[in-house]
Order: C-alpha cells, then sequence, then structure tokens
C-alpha cells in the first residue's frame, strides 16, 4: 500500500503534517472499495465468517474518519497516529484476517 510510503516520505522530508488529510481521503476512498469487494465476494462463494469479517471493517473505517476530524481540527502529531493505524491495519487487518478469507477463497478455487 502506497499510502504508508507516502507518509513516511513526507515525514522524513519534514513535511508531515501537510500530507496527512490527502492520504486518509484517498485511504477511506480505498478502504470503502476494498470492504465493498471483500463483502461481495465471501457474500457470493458463503465465506462462513462474513458477518465477523464485515463487522471487522468497521473499525478501521470509523478510526479514519475520526483521525481526519482531528485533524480538520487541529491535532497533533498526526503523522505519527496515521503512520501507526497504517502498519496495525496492514499487519493484523491485511495480513492477518484477510489471510483466512483469501485462504478460503482459495481452496474453493477462487484465486
Amino acid at each position: 500500500m502506497g499510502y504508508l510510503n507516502q507518509l513516511f516520505e513526507a515525514m522524513r522530508a519534514g513535511n508531515g503534517n501537510e500530507v496527512p488529510e490527502k492520504i486518509l481521503n484517498d485511504l477511506i476512498s480505498y478502504t470503502n472499495t476494498h470492504f465493498a469487494s471483500e463483502e461481495k465476494l465471501m457474500q457470493a462463494h458463503g465465506f462462513p465468517g462474513k458477518i465477523a469479517h464485515t463487522q471487522e471493517h468497521r473499525e478501521p473505517t470509523r478510526q479514519v474518519m475520526d483521525i481526519r476530524h482531528q485533524l480538520r481540527n487541529g491535532g497533533l502529531g498526526l503523522s505519527t497516529r496515521v503512520s501507526s493505524f497504517l502498519k496495525e491495519w496492514l499487519s493484523n487487518h491485511i495480513l492477518g484476517t484477510d489471510k483466512a478469507y483469501g485462504f478460503f477463497l482459495y481452496k474453493k478455487g477462487v484465486y
């Protein structure tokens, strides 16, 4: 995911506080598309953990909206918070929860 790299580059250049809103807007758009696509595939192929997985999608969406709200209201240190959020989401959801869902689809011959 390029969002984390964009943020790290901006932070390294001393511009970390100028980039997060664009990254957050891109991330909100990406998560909406990504989650809708996943949920459609889960429904179509009868993934047994669909309800729990769908509920798990709500928390990162809420967190991104909260971070964006804080950014718009003058929150400090958001570059670090956004960076931590992206790393946690990448390691926990994408490499954890999504892996189980991906394996289910793989076993069904979907991917």
